[in-house]
């Protein structure tokens, strides 16, 4: 949101050792919010586009940004902040096909624990694989977005001329 007002940066206060750090400093785990900084940070280009959802629910965020290559893919964020219900989010005109899914949820909102795909996000040896999933919209074009949940979906094929390198 900030970005659609003109805001360029926007810079977090603190990596550990405060209750909204991203970092735990007791244990070294990342909290939930490094993941999503990090999801950010792979699927959300720079540019910013304007999306919109056409239900009347305020509890579904959207948000849009031409992805990162500058190739006129486009990535989505949606964000379900329903604390007990499913939301289902239709995608438009995108081919649902060529879609690639990083959903992200949690067994509570308060939980410091978060799943992405279905898979723990969590370090053991290595960083785990943050791989996104093929083939996860309806035919349609919608997904059913999880409560409390949010979702990274970008479409690499979109052709958006808005996202093309210059």
């Amino acid at each position: 949101m900030a970005a659609a007002h003109g805001q360029a940066v926007v810079v977090r206060q603190t990596l550990v050792g405060s209750n909204y750090g991203l970092i735990d400093d007791v244990t070294g785990n990342p909290n939930p919010d490094y993941w999503a900084s990090l999801l950010w940070k792979r699927a959300m280009g720079p540019v910013v586009l304007r999306a919109r959802t056409s239900e009347d629910d305020p509890s579904v965020r959207a948000y849009a940004h031409c992805a990162p290559a500058g190739d006129g893919g486009v990535s989505l964020l949606l964000v379900n902040l329903h604390a007990d219900r499913p939301a289902r989010v239709r995608m438009g005109e995108y081919d649902a096909a060529a879609a690639s899914l990083y959903l992200v949820t949690s067994p509570s909102l308060s939980s410091r624990e978060a799943d992405l795909n279905g898979s723990p996000l969590r370090f053991a040896d290595e960083a785990p694989s943050m791989e996104p999933r093929g083939g996860a919209l309806a035919a349609d074009g919608s997904l059913e977005l999880p409560a409390a949940s949010y979702a990274f979906v970008t479409f690499p094929d979109a052709g958006s001329v808005a996202c093309k390198a210059r």
